[in-house]
């Protein structure tokens, strides 16, 4: 039986988004970090498209963490993103990687807030 111990030699921070008002009444995003997670980034496909008047690079990616029970506030969900330095991916979607539920598959897309 092959290993299937992914490499988690990538480290992101789990953030989730809070959204408030300004002193002038308009709505301001906040990323708050959740924690600092080891992972390993699977590259998949890209795309352009339009933000702001410009077209911008969107890349699909897979990342693999440890798992974290659900519930948890650690734990990844769809709103969430990573980030990595400059570097940011929108968390679109969760599961398990593997039958025993040692970690989590999570589809993600980079540039997309």
């Amino acid at each position: 039986m092959a290993d299937r111990t992914p490499n988690l030699n990538r480290r992101m921070v789990l953030e989730a988004r809070r959204t408030s008002l300004d002193e002038t009444g308009s709505s301001v995003t906040e990323w708050d970090p959740l924690g600092m997670v080891f992972v390993a980034l699977l590259r998949g496909s890209g795309r352009l498209a339009q933000a702001g008047g410009r077209e911008v690079p969107l890349n699909k990616a897979r990342i693999l963490q440890r798992a974290v029970s659900e519930g948890t506030a650690s734990r990844p969900w769809p709103g969430h993103r990573y980030r990595s330095g400059s570097r940011t991916y929108a968390i679109l979607a969760v599961g398990d990687w593997d039958p025993e539920g040692r970690y989590l598959q999570v589809q993600v897309e980079e540039g997309r807030v």
